[in-house]
């Protein structure tokens, strides 16, 4: 039955296809009146039944977030901009990182070599003996007392039994116009090699003596 349905369907468009053919050819205008017939009937939004169309929804009411007032903001840069804005930052944090990290590198290395070198042991300088046969043995120049201080304190450290009863003198001088301290120890003409060699200094200003 419902074939049948089909083919009536079919046939009445094919006879409605043929009876519009006629019609152009008795009247040419026919499609013009058509279209401008079917332009004239009024179209409207309102849905039968129903009330008027709601305004639009806000993003809320959809369930959606609104947008925030701090957003992220997206600015294109040019590239030269963009590497001089990264490279400057990543200047500023190297320089500011670097005292920390030479720090703890100095503080790293001291340590290895500590323990992979064994330590010198000088025959300790007796304390016990006449002025006159002493001598200052220079062990460097810094620029303040409390320079000189802290490289007495790391020199001593380094080499505790060589340098053990030594008393350093911090003397102030000025060389070309410039305020130094010097760092010396009183220790016999004899005893200034070893004094050198266990403070690792191996110039040879520090085993003359003064």
């Amino acid at each position: 039955m419902q074939k049948h349905r089909v083919l009536r369907a079919l046939a009445a468009g094919l006879a409605l296809s043929l009876t519009g053919c006629g019609w152009v050819e008795h009247d040419p205008h026919r499609f013009e009146q058509m279209a401008e017939r079917v332009a004239a009937i009024p179209v409207t939004l309102d849905r039968p039944g129903q009330s008027r169309l709601q305004t639009p929804m806000k993003t809320r009411d959809m369930g959606l977030r609104d947008a925030r007032a701090d957003a992220v903001r997206v600015e294109v840069m040019d590239p030269h901009d963009l590497w001089e804005a990264r490279d400057g930052a990543m200047e500023g944090l190297i320089q500011a990182a670097a005292p920390v990290i030479a720090e703890a590198t100095v503080d790293t290395v001291g340590k290895r070599v500590s323990a992979s070198v064994p330590q010198l042991r000088a025959r300790p300088v007796s304390t016990h003996r006449d002025a006159g046969e002493a001598s200052l043995v220079q062990l460097g120049a810094f620029g303040s007392e409390a320079s000189a201080r802290t490289a007495w304190a790391r020199i001593r450290a380094s080499a505790p039994e060589a340098l053990a009863g030594l008393t350093p003198r911090f003397e102030p001088v000025t060389v070309d116009g410039r305020s130094l301290v010097r760092l010396k120890v009183a220790v016999p003409a004899s005893g200034a090699a070893a004094v050198c060699a266990a403070a690792r200094i191996q110039d040879p200003w520090c085993q003359r003596g003064t």
